[in-house]
């Protein structure tokens, strides 16, 4: 009788996983998208994968704060299928300055999450205010 050979019983030499396989993690706390919902934001990154909970993908999204001077990143995630289609046609525009906001829609009535413009930036109210930036604070020229 023949012995049985590694190859015969199923074995198979295990694969070593690399950086590309896992991603690279986004550096900052996890916030939920709730708390992102309608507050002006600055997406820096989005890495968009399958899901393994359910058909199609979702993205972890790495952003600051649009109004913190320290730049302290957070992160968050989501499956919504707008934002996902909105990420992957900016993804070339990165970052972007946005608010996350929740619309329905007029023919189903179910509401989804979308980009909206941001609140207005200090910067683009001292280029209407035609304001030196260094000296310009809030709404007062110092």
């Amino acid at each position: 009788m023949k012995p049985i050979t590694e190859e015969e019983k199923g074995y198979r030499e295990p694969y070593d996983i690399t950086e590309d396989d896992v991603g690279g993690y986004f550096e900052g706390e996890r916030v939920q998208i709730e708390e992102v919902m309608g507050k002006s934001i600055v997406i820096s990154a989005v890495d968009i994968r399958p899901s393994d909970f359910s058909d199609g993908d979702y993205a972890i999204v790495q952003m600051i704060w649009d109004d913190d001077l320290q730049q302290t990143p957070y992160t968050f995630t989501t499956s919504s299928g707008v934002l996902l289609g909105q990420f992957k046609r900016l993804k070339d525009q990165m970052p972007i300055r946005t608010k996350i906001t929740a619309k329905s829609s007029e023919a189903t009535g179910r509401e989804y999450y979308t980009l909206s413009p941001p609140d207005q930036h200090k910067e683009s109210v001292r280029k209407e205010k035609k304001e030196d930036p260094l000296t310009f604070v809030g709404e007062e020229v110092i």
